[in-house]
């Protein structure tokens, strides 16, 4: 027992200095190990030197990156596991002035490695970067150029139709509308030819000026048809002579159909040119631009946040379109307040460009498109809430249609399923935020695919919205006798649209969200006031999310898009609405009509840019710093992130630019009004986008985009429209 005692209480100090310097030797190998591997790593990164990159080959220059960034990875895992080994050690020699020295030398070599491989992998990183960036750069020059094409095509084709003003194919198509609107009071009045002229000229042939231009005044009320209303301008002698040249010429021919038959090839020439224009408007500028404006940003926003580029791309794409194109992997959020300040002023940038989009299609399309349709209401009946519940229908049935029509385009590009493609295109079509599993792409063609179909989508549901949510404002106001406008004094102006956003906007998007509750509580037998939270992002466009939530079952996704539709119809509807009482107020603020006769493009984009830079950002803070302040105190935040919380909400809740999340039933409440509110500032893009002073940049963009009404002095042309 004595000499097994002994063997525990003896001290083994003699054999610790040879068994240290042993497992010294040991983290001296380990270290010299590392070593090796940074050497490797900056010999795989020689090549990617700016004098050697510049003559480098795309390809060549993946393949390098790719080697040298697997290697770094095997380097980084040697360095910290000599760091590790080598701090063990450290801790074991405390007091050992023998080795002191030994392993200092050895912590020296060890921080030298970690210095070169953090060179390396910083040369491997930019030149990445930079090889990126040109190949992005690359694939948007090759669709510019595509674009270029395309357009110099187009005005070759429309040159004929341009000529002269395009005098002669406005009076053939003014003479279709004519012949059209003569055959119908021939036939009422049961009239031949002969007595026709006789009853245009009098009895005189051939036909006068005077007595022409009188017949044609007195035309539209004797045949009832305001269409062939005639207006006078500077080119009138012109297009009266040749309307008059063309009327005897048809009857000195016999009555022949030649001339009809010219127009109508005229017709359809000018179809297949509009075709033609709004086709490479819609389907290559504008994924474009959109891929453009996202790529710079991103190129600015990754070096300051330590980022890759293809990772602030991602972020960009939702913060720019306010989370409608989504690339599921890309879930980043700023740390610095400096960058968040960065990422909501582009923010803010998206919603003013939604804005102006909103307002270039509200000036093209809806009124034709109402009218063409037999949905735009003369006067207010008792059916015109029975019109209102079917055009709900009808929008939800075409939102439908698109979906499946590019959830199908996108499934098959990408290699998906055809659910998981429908679901991205569903998704981008409704704003974003909607609680459905996205696939992530798994290359950068293939998101580069995702963006393009998804402006796409965008673009033609906002269509179909623009038009829907501008008959919803029309009957709304026609049945309300609230004058929006406010007689044009800022004052009550400013008390309108806050009434409206700060008290009715919210009520709506209440009563919306329990509908959708109890839509759920009666098909899912779900928690209602679970369900009540759940539902703000399908009904907001994902302005914000106070309960994560994820649709499983079919009937979730078929209520969730019913919803969410019907919540989009709304909320343009609304900005539609808010953007009455702004009119006062923008021209209050500078954004009055342009008066000069030159120079009012450049004036609009200024006024722009101080929309972006200033107009916007101050309502967003203003909005942000009380309503954040507020749901600090309620939910235990600082008041920096409640602040950040609410800016992103107001901006469409499409960047994240606070890491906090909602956990209090009163947060969730005022984070469904921050949610409301942010209507606002949608309605203050519109604002700004729709004011006279942006109207010089509108019919630019609408010459671009292929309108055919190039000049506002031109007169209208009604049968090339009912064409």
């Amino acid at each position: 027992m004595v000499s097994v005692r002994f063997l525990f209480d003896f001290e083994w100090a003699p054999l610790t200095g040879p068994w240290s310097r042993f497992r010294l030797r040991e983290a001296a190998e380990k270290i010299a190990a590392a070593e090796k591997e940074v050497e490797l790593v900056t010999e795989a990164a020689a090549p990617l030197s700016d004098e050697a990159s510049e003559e480098m080959t795309a390809d060549e220059a993946a393949t390098i990156c790719e080697k040298a960034g697997t290697q770094a990875k095997t380097a980084q895992a040697a360095v910290d596991e000599s760091r590790t080994f080598l701090s063990a050690r450290s801790q074991e020699n405390k007091g050992n002035i023998g080795n002191a020295e030994t392993i200092k030398s050895l912590q020296t070599r060890l921080n030298a490695a970690g210095t070169a491989l953090s060179k390396a992998k910083k040369v491997v990183n930019n030149q990445e970067h930079k090889f990126v960036a040109k190949k992005l750069l690359q694939e948007v020059n090759e669709m510019v150029d595509s674009l270029e094409t395309e357009v110099k095509a187009a005005e070759e084709v429309a040159a004929p139709l341009l000529e002269n003003g395009g005098v002669q194919f406005l009076v053939a198509g003014s003479l279709k509308t004519l012949a059209a609107a003569l055959r119908s009071y021939m036939k009422e009045k049961s009239l031949d030819v002969a007595a026709l002229f006789a009853e245009a000229s009098g009895g005189n042939l051939p036909i006068g000026k005077e007595d022409f231009l009188s017949y044609l005044k007195k035309l539209p009320e004797a045949v009832d048809r305001p269409e062939v209303e005639f207006t006078e301008d500077e080119r009138a002698e012109e297009k009266i002579h040749q309307y008059r040249h063309s009327l005897e010429s048809g009857y000195n021919a016999d009555h022949s159909d030649g001339e009809l038959q010219s127009v109508e090839m005229d017709a359809l020439v000018f179809l297949q040119i509009m075709k033609h224009c709004r086709s490479v408007f819609v389907f290559l500028t504008l994924p474009a631009m959109f891929i453009c404006i996202t790529g710079t940003f991103a190129l600015g926003l990754a070096p300051a946040e330590g980022w890759t580029v293809h990772d602030a791309f991602g972020f960009m794409c939702a913060g720019v379109t306010g989370g409608a194109i989504q690339i599921q992997g890309h879930a980043l959020t700023p740390q610095s307040h400096f960058n968040r300040m960065v990422a909501a002023l582009l923010g803010c940038f998206g919603v003013v460009l939604f804005g102006l989009a909103i307002a270039v299609l509200s000036a093209l399309v809806p009124d034709r498109l109402l009218a063409a349709t037999g949905l735009l209401p003369k006067v207010v009946t008792r059916r015109s809430p029975l019109r209102l519940g079917v055009l709900v229908v009808v929008v939800v049935l075409l939102q439908l249609c698109v979906s499946f029509v590019f959830g199908g385009l996108l499934a098959l590009l990408e290699g998906w399923d055809f659910m998981p493609g429908w679901r991205a295109a569903i998704s981008a079509q409704l704003g974003g935020g909607l609680p459905l599993t996205i696939p992530i792409p798994s290359q950068t063609l293939t998101e580069l695919v995702l963006v393009v179909v998804s402006c796409w989508a965008v673009g033609f549901v906002t269509l179909i919205i623009s038009a829907a949510s501008s008959l919803c404002t029309m009957i709304f106001q026609k049945l309300c006798t609230v004058n929006f406008g406010a007689d044009g004094r800022p004052i009550a102006a400013l008390a309108v649209f806050a009434l409206l956003d700060l008290l009715v906007v919210p009520l709506v998007l209440v009563v919306a969200m329990c509908l959708v509750s109890l839509a759920l509580l009666i098909t899912e037998g779900a928690d209602f006031e679970r369900n009540f939270w759940m539902a703000l992002p399908a009904v907001s466009g994902g302005a914000a999310v106070v309960l994560p939530y994820r649709a499983e079952s079919v009937v979730e996704h078929l209520i969730v898009i019913c919803a969410s539709t019907v919540g989009f119809l709304v909320l343009c509807a609304g900005m539609n609405m808010l953007s009455e009482p702004l009119c006062p107020l923008m021209k209050y603020l500078g954004f009055g009509p342009h008066t000069g006769e030159t120079g009012g493009t450049r004036r609009a984009l200024l006024r722009l840019t101080a929309a972006v830079l200033f107009v916007t950002p101050a309502f967003v803070s203003l909005m942000a710093l009380w309503v954040g302040a507020i749901l600090a105190a309620v939910e235990g935040w600082s008041v920096a992130e409640g602040f950040w919380w609410s800016a992103a909400a107001q901006l469409g809740g499409g960047m994240s630019l606070s890491s906090a999340s909602v956990q209090t039933r009163s947060g969730r409440l005022l984070g469904t009004m921050a949610a409301a509110w942010s209507i606002g500032v949608a309605a203050l893009s519109v604002g700004v986008g729709s004011s006279p002073a942006v109207e010089p940049l509108i019919e630019r963009l609408k010459s671009i985009a292929g309108s055919w009404r190039r000049c506002r002095r031109q007169p209208r042309v009604t049968a090339t429209s009912s064409a």
